[in-house]
């Protein structure tokens, strides 16, 4: 008969060689909460698909009060909505929804370009927090404006920001195409 390393008491013995060690027991705990907490669900899924639709709707309101402030000649192109992994590499722990369309403008940055875009994007609910010729940024709920402008052409874009999912979301919904915004080229006068 083999003896446990367990006294009377059921306390494990010192110095046995299968007395749990702290660091065994730490690491064992860690690896079942890694493996127990998937954030992988279709409502999380669900979730970040309402954001992006959320996203280019207002996409859509912004370029079109931005091209009636700001001089825009022409889109380079319809615009395009994808989605995009964001979070820590080389694990991804969200995604997140850009909608973006790049213009051809005919003038220089200046104060006015500025004041146009302010006005535009807080005409159309945004909260600007950053303003300035080369670059406003503005947020409106969870979603973020971003551009970049620059002689002769600029970059608009709004995102939903870092959404929280499971690997295997973000695969699913970084492998789905991008969508095409249908924007309009700007009205000339």
């Amino acid at each position: 008969m083999t003896t446990c390393p367990e006294t009377a008491d059921g306390a494990w013995e010192r110095g046995s060689r299968l007395a749990p060690r702290p660091v065994v027991v730490v690491v064992a705990l860690s690896l079942l909460l890694l493996v127990g907490c998937s954030r992988e669900s279709p409502e999380r899924q669900a979730e970040a698909l309402e954001r992006a639709d959320e996203a280019l709707e207002i996409a859509e309101t912004t370029y079109d009060a931005i091209a009636a402030e700001v001089p825009i000649r022409s889109y380079t192109g319809t615009g395009v909505g994808r989605w995009a992994q964001c979070g820590m590499d080389p694990s991804p722990s969200g995604a997140e929804y850009i909608a973006k369309v790049s213009s051809r403008t005919g003038a220089e940055p200046s104060g006015e370009t500025s004041d146009a875009f302010t006005e535009a994007l807080e005409d159309t609910g945004w909260t600007v927090t950053s303003s300035g010729s080369e670059s406003p940024k503005a947020e409106r709920g969870q979603l973020r404006f971003t551009s970049s402008v620059g002689p002769g052409g600029m970059n608009l874009e709004v995102s939903t920001g870092c959404i929280d999912l499971s690997v295997a979301d973000v695969q699913a919904l970084t492998d789905r195409p991008s969508d095409d915004l249908g924007l309009a080229p700007p009205e000339q006068d």
